[in-house]
């Protein structure tokens, strides 16, 4: 009987460390929008300012960035974002109030 409960101890004890390093560890997720005004920041803010793509004109530049990130529309110079990049910065302007 001792021997089965040491081996139950042992598997919650087991079981709670697994638990508690996988809580220790993980880091809460990052908003589309917040990821977004990074992103802006870093490729797009040296030609763009954020305050003018507001309200309809960051409805409309969501897709004009995902044609300019496949290659369907020029844009000096080339972005480099992905299209979940792009996604994100398309979240961060129509966020703006």
């Amino acid at each position: 009987m001792a021997a089965r409960a040491h081996r139950t101890y042992a598997l919650l004890t087991g079981i709670v460390l697994s638990i508690g390093s996988a809580c220790a560890s993980a880091q809460p997720a990052e908003s589309e929008a917040v990821r977004g005004a990074k992103l802006f920041e870093a490729t797009c803010a040296e030609c763009h300012e954020s305050a003018q793509l507001k309200g309809d004109a960051a409805l409309a530049f969501g897709p004009k960035i995902q044609q300019i990130v496949a290659g369907k529309a020029k844009h000096r110079p080339k972005l480099k974002l992905s299209a979940e990049d792009a996604t994100a910065v398309a979240a961060f302007l129509t966020s703006q109030k």
